[in-house]
């Protein structure tokens, strides 16, 4: 089984049974291997359930913990050396401030030589581009 890095989107995509990958996403998370999920993303689809989508504190908790009890799912806290490498990469790609959380993600995943899983088409190309495997195949 693989393990692998899964950045925000495939988690929205899940929670949502009405999102166009709702499906793929529910595959990946449940299916895919060992599922490694960084702390940025889990404090981004804390928020993004919360703030954007208006989901109460109380189920938002009910889904975190839904996902972090399964056996294949872990949560993984990012290394200062990620953070230095994420800047240093976003400097190199000269990306905009708002994409930062995805080249934390980029980074750990090239410390830990992980597959990424995305839907975010600038995240998986600046992961193909540095020869990080990012699933699902093709978009």
């Amino acid at each position: 089984m693989e393990n692998l890095l899964v950045d925000t989107n495939v988690l929205i995509y899940e929670t949502f049974e009405d999102s166009e990958h709702h499906v793929d996403a529910t595959d990946i998370v449940y299916s895919s291997g060992n599922l490694l999920i960084p702390s940025i993303v889990i404090h981004e689809y804390i928020w993004l359930l919360t703030r954007r989508f208006r989901i109460p504190f109380l189920k938002v908790s009910e889904k975190v913990e839904q996902l972090l009890s399964q056996e294949h799912i872990r949560l993984v806290c990012e290394e200062p050396s990620d953070l230095a490498g994420a800047l240093r990469l976003a400097h190199e790609d000269d990306i905009e401030a708002r994409e930062l959380n995805d080249y934390i993600i980029l980074s750990t995943a090239l410390r830990a030589r992980l597959a990424i899983a995305s839907y975010d088409n600038e995240l998986r190309q600046a992961a193909t581009r540095r020869g990080v495997k990012v699933i699902p195949a093709s978009r």
